[in-house]
């Protein structure tokens, strides 16, 4: 009955077009492991352990995240734990996010003060010109 459901509604080449994706990365840290897991849950018969998720996550990562991965943990990632592999890639994640929405939120301040200060660097130049 199993064999029959998965192959119904999760044909080989889904599956197989799904672990692809899930072996892939072409975005943020946060946006890979948001990724990641939508997937595997889009398709929880993939087959891969979780070992084995955390190796293919971790390889498809650039330097700077792995660097950073890693001196997080203290030591190389592939020597924790799938479960604390998971827990810290899903900490620094969350992390990434805020700390992005920090950088957000700042740059919007740092335009609004651009866009205050020409403007009266634009007054400043009228009222000099008005004096002569």
């Amino acid at each position: 009955m199993k064999c029959i459901f998965l192959e119904k509604f999760f044909s080989a080449s889904r599956t197989a077009s799904i672990r692809k994706k899930i072996c892939g990365i072409r975005e943020t840290l946060r946006e890979y492991w948001e990724r990641l897991n939508k997937l595997c849950a889009t398709c929880p018969h993939h087959q891969i352990n979780e070992q084995l998720l955390i190796q293919y996550f971790y390889k498809e990562l650039s330097m700077m995240d792995k660097n950073m991965i890693d001196a997080a943990s203290g030591r190389a990632l592939m020597d924790k734990t799938s479960a604390a592999a998971r827990h810290l890639i899903s900490n620094m994640a969350s992390n990434t996010h805020q700390s992005q929405m920090v950088n957000e939120i700042g740059a919007a301040s740092n335009q609004r003060l651009e866009n205050q200060l020409t403007e009266l660097t634009s007054l400043v130049r009228q009222l000099v010109v008005g004096k002569h």
